[in-house]
């Protein structure tokens, strides 16, 4: 079972992660959306962050990235 400090430490590269994907969509395609905000912070698994951050980088559109970030809700 974790303890609290593991589960403050992973919650604080969970929102680490965030943040970074919106500054990398945001440098990238201007102003991202509400939506897309608040279906990232929805996310609790570090792995399907790192996914996403990849898919960020990668991708043509902010659509392109939606659709990755709707895919497997």
């Amino acid at each position: 079972m974790p303890t609290l400090l593991q589960h403050c430490v992973n919650r604080g590269k969970i929102e680490e992660k965030i943040e970074t994907i919106l500054r990398l969509l945001t440098r990238r395609f201007g102003q991202c959306s509400g939506t897309i905000e608040v279906q990232l912070s929805e996310i609790t698994d570090l792995e399907r962050l790192n996914q996403l951050w990849d898919v960020a980088y990668d991708c043509r559109n902010l659509e392109e990235f939606s659709d990755a970030l709707e895919s497997e809700r």
